[in-house]
């Protein structure tokens, strides 16, 4: 997983290989890390092999707390 930030406050988290209950902290700490002081988050999934619902939990509750701090997803 990678992260960046672009101008104008666009946060990317680039994210590969498999999600699972095992390693989807790694995704939620690079999230709340980022997520400080932009105004979009980007997240590229375009490499994962495999996310199980854990990952898919992971996003819903992203676009919700993005909601409440007024950040896109």
């Amino acid at each position: 997983m990678t992260v960046g930030t672009e101008a104008d406050s666009v946060c990317v988290v680039a994210c590969s290989g498999e999600f699972d209950q095992d390693t989807i902290g790694l995704l939620q700490a690079a999230c709340d890390r980022e997520t400080a002081g932009c105004e979009l988050l980007v997240l590229d999934v375009k490499d994962v092999s495999f996310a199980d619902s854990s990952f898919l939990n992971t996003l819903i509750r992203l676009r919700n707390r993005e909601l409440d701090i007024d950040c896109q997803l």
